[in-house]
């Protein structure tokens, strides 16, 4: 199947026709290979496929005039003493179990399954989703920066990240189209303009 195949069909939102194209692709592969296989493919064939389909996405825009381009995970933010920000963290990482938990369930219906990571250097700090992601052998987690980095320069957009349980700042996941976790991206609405708030809310199915 090539990658005309795998868009043929898929409309909507640049977004969405990523994560309709990846998962058709996925079902491709379950096709061939098998139930069992998947789960231990999954991850490296995530970052394959996220470049792969990045790499299509550039080339659509390279033809294609688009005054804004909006995205959950173009959200972020570098103040680690906001006291909102603050409370959002501490109410993630108190449920960061239940959502891990969640995580290796494999339970039908729920996708984009992502931490959001803070990284500090001598330039600043910064929060990035890390989308996919996956439990690193030393106990830590690794992923793929979802971010364009604009104040830390340790780290570049697109690049497989390690990082511990303390370094995670909040989590999130889709299920049946809504949006649950992203407490930071919910604690930075109170601050937003209403009609970019209703975009993200009516666009990527957040709850708060």
């Amino acid at each position: 199947m090539n990658s005309a195949g795998l868009t043929n069909g898929c409309t909507g939102q640049i977004s969405a026709v990523i994560f309709c194209a990846k998962t058709r692709t996925k079902a491709a592969i379950k096709n061939l290979l098998g139930e069992r296989s998947v789960r231990a493919l999954i991850f490296n064939l995530e970052i394959l496929m996220n470049k792969f389909y990045f790499t299509i996405i550039l080339s659509i825009l390279s033809f294609t005039s688009i005054a804004e381009t909006r995205d959950e995970n173009e959200i972020v933010w570098a103040d680690k003493e906001d006291p909102v920000m603050v409370s959002a963290i501490k109410k993630a990482r108190s449920t960061l179990k239940g959502f891990l938990d969640r995580y290796v369930s494999n339970i039908p219906n729920v996708a984009d399954y992502k931490l959001k990571v803070m990284i500090e250097d001598a330039n600043g700090v910064e929060h990035f989703w890390v989308q996919p992601f996956r439990p690193a052998k030393n106990g830590g987690f690794e992923g793929i920066l979802a971010n364009e980095p604009r104040i830390v320069k340790s780290v570049k957009y697109g690049e497989i990240v390690s990082f511990n349980k303390d370094m995670i700042t909040d989590w999130g996941y889709v299920e049946n189209g809504k949006q649950y976790g992203s407490y930071t991206i919910c604690a930075l609405f109170q601050s937003m303009p209403k009609d970019q708030v209703e975009y993200y809310r009516k666009n990527h199915g957040f709850q708060c």
